[in-house]
């Protein structure tokens, strides 16, 4: 599916959402001229939506797959290379359909009404604001680590390093803990040590005397590194219980 088209069932997704907000509001408040006496046709209509919708939600996991040489990569650095939220891509065209179709109502609905319809138009407005904000500040983050992944990892060498320093931050990505690695390592030119996030499943991380992947351009000495668990290294059995993300995190 190319850009025009994605673009094209997004604006169907919000209209037919908006006209389906419409029809339920019609059904369920009970006002209009008599026509509206089921749910078979909200029913219908918001069944054009969430079907235009789960579209737009399939193509953009079918796009958000990461480059071939990625293929070895850990589930974190696969993670960040994807496109983005397919979740977020279906969802933000059907809330801000939702809230219009809650605004329209507003002014078709009957004076007892119009507060009710203005409510929910606030509401689900607010909310559709919130997603539209928090997804910019999460694509503009995903993408600039999607550069930094694709210039290191598909650019770079690769080195085993031995883990002299770790420390937790005690914070999560995607459900992987953040630590704070430091690892020395055989560059060209002699011996490095380096300092950097790695992310990583609790029960894969790293342990001092352990090692871990450097990926690196150059010697390493422009602070383009990224490090991700070897899977030959020795691990922590208690590495699952320490680093075990809280639960809705």
């Amino acid at each position: 599916m190319d850009g025009k088209m994605r673009g094209a069932l997004w604006w169907i997704t919000a209209v037919t959402a908006a006209a389906s907000i419409w029809v339920i509001f019609r059904v369920l408040l009970g006002f209009g001229d008599g026509r509206y006496e089921g749910g078979e046709l909200s029913l219908l209509t918001v069944a054009v939506p969430l079907g235009s919708a789960a579209l737009l939600r399939r193509d953009s996991a079918r796009r958000s797959a990461p480059p071939a040489f990625l293929d070895d990569a850990s589930p974190y650095v696969r993670q960040v290379a994807a496109e983005g939220d397919a979740f977020e891509v279906a969802l933000l065209p059907l809330v801000w359909g939702f809230a219009a179709g809650a605004a329209i109502t507003v002014l078709t609905a009957t004076p007892d009404m119009r507060l009710v319809a203005a409510t929910v138009a606030v509401i689900v407005g607010l909310i559709a604001a919130f997603i539209t904000a928090d997804g910019r500040r999460d694509r503009a983050e995903s993408e600039r680590l999607r550069r930094y992944v694709t210039r290191v990892r598909g650019h770079g060498e690769r080195s085993v390093g031995e883990v002299v320093g770790v420390d937790f931050t005690g914070e999560w990505n995607y459900g992987y803990p953040r630590l704070r690695v430091t690892a020395r390592f055989a560059a060209p030119s002699g011996a490095r040590t380096v300092t950097g996030d790695l992310r990583t499943e609790p029960a894969a991380a790293p342990i001092l005397e352990g090692t871990v992947l450097v990926w690196h351009l150059g010697d390493g000495d422009r602070s383009e590194i990224l490090l991700e668990p070897d899977p030959d290294s020795i691990r922590d059995p208690g590495a699952a219980a320490r680093y075990a993300p809280p639960s809705g995190s």
